[in-house]
């Protein structure tokens, strides 16, 4: 069970009725707050609260990634909450799953027809809060799968009069700001579609594709490759951010609890000489446009700055100071843990792994040796209360997965006052790889064009009011 302090934090239940008068007024919320700040608690006091308007009973469904469905977190919160608060929150599975997926729910709408029935018929008997979290970037896309699946049960259910509420949870709702937006309005019910939603709001789509513009080219226009928002784009910028309001939630709320501080150090390394000759062999071809796909130059680049002798010994380095315990490695791609596994296996150290293949780490119960964390499969998902720093191979392209692999050692709790992440910048005759510093601007670029979108929808926190709600 989880202490039950967490939820008697007056400022946790503040956050929590925020969110649950967000839930009530929209069919989707997205609760933006920190990492490490309890967001799984808090949703739990929402559904709490929900549940006392109809009699303490609520149907709940969780969609959330791999590793977080294997650390049991959404079970124990569950489980506490119907404990202290005496509330009957049953679980709709997905898929024969208590923690489901988006692939889970999709299987059921397309394979399974008797049980998708069943599941529908479910939600339009009780009342429901479907919890997704960190998973909303797959509702991003408005014309994925996830997006598109997800819409169409809240159509059936309000057309058979149920109830039907979404709850994101998040540190970080957006990847590319406003671009990212349209998939939420969408979902919301805003717009029937993401082409609706261009049609309306922004300038001169209706004639873009006679004038031979595609979607990336209307996109690139609102959002440039600096990530500055173009607000001439729009018809009414401020009617797009108003309807926005309704859906992100992200109380100012301050922290009464220990949140280590994240702090960072950029160690440069000089690749190896056979390093740099591979290098330049990339860069020739990269320059000279030989490469099929953009997929095969990504996985060349990657091999020859993540796996150089440099690299992985400045790694080794760092995981045997005395004072680094528990270090989470970041890397994108199988050829990084390929040599990292060789590497370490050499150097006689240990090691575990978050990965789309191999969850040791859930398994094991280690709390000392050294963990591989694959941005996609671990960087949202997972949390060591023993780590106190982070080494990064390389960065993502996403933003978001780059915050959110700072929150994975940086928990609610911990009693270390800071995290270090050592981010590992090769070079060449003591220069810096254009690669490299392309990558790491783009994610500074992002990172603080968000930052300032984000700001928007920054509200005060209020007090937990029971006789509210």
């Amino acid at each position: 069970m989880l202490p039950k302090s967490y939820f008697d934090d007056p400022l946790t239940r503040g956050v929590a009725y925020g969110a649950a008068q967000h839930v009530l007024d929209s069919n989707f919320t997205l609760l933006k707050l920190p990492v490490g700040y309890g967001k799984t608690v808090i949703s739990m006091q929402v559904a709490q609260a929900i549940a006392n308007l109809n009699g303490k009973h609520l149907q709940i469904m969780v969609i959330a990634p791999k590793a977080k469905r294997l650390d049991q977190s959404f079970h124990e919160a569950i489980m506490s909450t119907q404990k202290y608060f005496h509330a009957d929150l049953q679980i709709l599975p997905i898929n024969g799953e208590e923690i489901g997926t988006f692939a889970g729910l999709n299987t059921m709408a397309t394979q399974k027809p008797k049980m998708w029935k069943m599941f529908l018929q479910a939600l339009y008997d009780q009342p429901t809060l479907l919890i997704l979290d960190e998973t909303h970037m797959n509702i991003r896309n408005a014309t994925g799968v996830s997006s598109r699946t997800l819409r169409k049960v809240r159509r059936q259910v309000e057309k058979h009069h149920g109830f039907l509420r979404i709850l994101g949870l998040t540190a970080t709702p957006f990847d590319r700001g406003i671009i990212d937006s349209v998939g939420y309005l969408v979902l919301n019910g805003n717009y029937n579609s993401r082409t609706a939603f261009y049609n309306k709001e922004v300038v001169g789509y209706s004639t873009a594709h006679v004038r031979g513009l595609n979607q990336r080219d209307i996109e690139a226009a609102i959002l440039d490759g600096e990530y500055n928002i173009h607000q001439e784009m729009f018809f009414n910028y401020q009617r797009v951010i108003d309807q926005l309001k309704k859906i992100i939630y992200a109380p100012d709320a301050p922290i009464s609890f220990h949140i280590p501080r994240n702090e960072f150090s950029t160690r440069e390394v000089e690749l190896s000489e056979d390093g740099i000759k591979r290098l330049r062999r990339v860069e020739k071809m990269d320059r000279e446009r030989a490469y099929a796909d953009p997929m095969t130059k990504t996985e060349d680049y990657t091999a020859a700055l993540t796996t150089d002798p440099a690299i992985l010994h400045e790694t080794l380095q760092l995981v045997k100071q005395p004072n680094n315990r528990q270090s989470l490695i970041f890397y994108q791609r199988n050829v990084t843990l390929d040599a990292l596994r060789s590497s370490f296996n050499k150097a006689g150290i240990p090691h575990l792994e978050v990965n789309g293949h191999l969850q040791n780490f859930f398994t094991l119960n280690d709390t000392e040796n050294p963990v591989f964390v694959q941005y996609l499969s671990g960087a949202s998902a997972f949390e060591s209360k023993s780590s106190n720093n982070s080494i990064y191979l390389d960065l993502p392209v996403s933003a978001i997965l780059f915050d959110q692999s700072l929150g994975r050692n940086a928990r609610r709790g911990q009693k270390v006052d800071s995290v270090m992440n050592y981010i590992l910048a090769p070079t060449r005759n003591n220069r810096e790889v254009s690669y490299f510093k392309n990558n790491y601007n783009q994610i500074v670029n992002k990172t603080q064009s968000n930052k300032e979108f984000e700001e928007l929808f920054t509200t005060p926190w209020g007090a937990f009011d029971e006789d509210k709600i």
